[in-house]
C-alpha cells in the first residue's frame, strides 16, 4: 500500500508530464500569434468561452467576409485558448494562426492600446497580442494550469466553435 506522499508525488509528476506533452504538441503547430484576453470583471467560464468564440467569429467576418464559414476552414483564423484563474481573475491565453496575407488586418483588429475588436465581445475587456517567435515556450506558459483535474472546458479550440 502506497503512502500519502507517494500519491501526491505521482499526481504532481503526472500533471507535469501532461503539461509538458501539451506544450510539446502545441509547440509543433504553425501558430503565429500569442493572444491574451482579459475580462476585467467577474465572469463564468461558459460566458468567457462564448466571448472568445464571438470575438473570433467577428475577426473572420472582417478578414474573410460575412459568409466566412462557407469558405475552406484552412482560410479561417484557427487556434487554441486556455482559461486560467477561474475563481479569481479569469482570463484566456491563446495560440492563434492567422493566414500570412491577413496579418496586417489582424494587427489592426488588435491594436497595441488594448481596445480593439475584443472590446466588442467583452466591453470591459482588454487584450494584448504579439507575433510568436517561440511557439513551444509560449505553449509551455499557457498550459501551466492544465492538470489531470482541470475542467476540459478550460481549453477552447476555435475550430470546434465554428461549425462548417
Amino acid at each position: 500500500m502506497a503512502n500519502y506522499q507517494d500519491e501526491i508525488s505521482f499526481e504532481a509528476r503526472f500533471n507535469r508530464r501532461r503539461q509538458r506533452e501539451y506544450a510539446a504538441w502545441l509547440g509543433c503547430m504553425d501558430f503565429n500569434f500569442a493572444v491574451h484576453l482579459f475580462y476585467n470583471a467577474n465572469i463564468s467560464l461558459s460566458n468567457a468561452r462564448s466571448a472568445v468564440t464571438d470575438c473570433f467569429r467577428n475577426v473572420d467576418r472582417i478578414l474573410l467576409g460575412t459568409r466566412f464559414n462557407k469558405k475552406p476552414s484552412s482560410m479561417w483564423t484557427s487556434g487554441v485558448f486556455m482559461f486560467e484563474h477561474l475563481d479569481t481573475n479569469l482570463h484566456a491565453h491563446g495560440l492563434v494562426r492567422v493566414n500570412r496575407d491577413r496579418i496586417a488586418q489582424f494587427n489592426e483588429l488588435f491594436p497595441a492600446d488594448g481596445r480593439g475588436i475584443w472590446c466588442r465581445s467583452w466591453a470591459s475587456g482588454s487584450q494584448t497580442t504579439e507575433m510568436l517567435y517561440d511557439t513551444a515556450g509560449f505553449a509551455d506558459y499557457i498550459t501551466k494550469e492544465q492538470k489531470a483535474s482541470a475542467d476540459p472546458e478550460t481549453m477552447l479550440w476555435l475550430e470546434e466553435a465554428f461549425p462548417a
